[in-house]
């Protein structure tokens, strides 16, 4: 947390001339500061979770209604596939090869195979050839738990049948 942000007093004032301040403060901050702390606020309040049954489904909204660009700050490193397994390697080459993995890569060893990873990913040209499709799926990959799902639309509640009124008895003759 940034130490401007720790300093202000926004926590929740014992008294209403405090909050009252504090909110008076806080409005005449300039615009772009106001929405850095209430971005970080709002991030405290919603728990991400890592995906699968520990995801958040607010969470999950919140991110596909701000569709976050992940590879515009982050790319693959080196550091990142080191940490995967051979399998995962192998899957993420085959994600950027199409359907099937190249031939060769699966035979060879981790490091060659996170070297080749790490040199496609930086864009480094002509180390292995990629065609402009397996490059736009290269810019484009991302782990699994860094995905982003796009919204669903909310399912339409089912309208409920209405009862048809009862006919009207006629009006018997005395």
């Amino acid at each position: 947390m940034h130490e401007r942000i720790a300093a202000e007093p926004y926590g929740r004032p014992s008294d209403g001339k405090g909050a009252a301040k504090a909110f008076a403060q806080f409005r005449a901050k300039p615009q772009k500061e106001r929405n850095a702390i209430l971005t970080e606020s709002l991030a405290k309040l919603v728990g991400v979770g890592m995906g699968g049954k520990d995801a958040n489904p607010l969470a999950e909204m919140i991110g596909s209604l701000a569709a976050p660009d992940v590879r515009k700050v982050w790319k693959p490193t080196a550091s990142f596939l080191k940490r995967l397994k051979a399998g995962q390697l192998d899957a993420v080459m085959q994600h950027i090869d199409g359907d099937q993995l190249p031939s060769g890569f699966a035979k060879m060893k981790k490091g060659e195979k996170v070297e080749r990873l790490h040199r496609i990913f930086a864009g480094e040209k002509g180390i292995p050839p990629l065609t402009p499709q397996q490059k736009a799926r290269a810019d484009a990959w991302l782990p699994e738990l860094m995905e982003i799902a796009p919204l669903k639309a909310p399912a339409k509640p089912k309208a409920k049948p209405r009862a048809k009124p009862a006919p009207k008895k006629a009006a018997s003759a005395a």
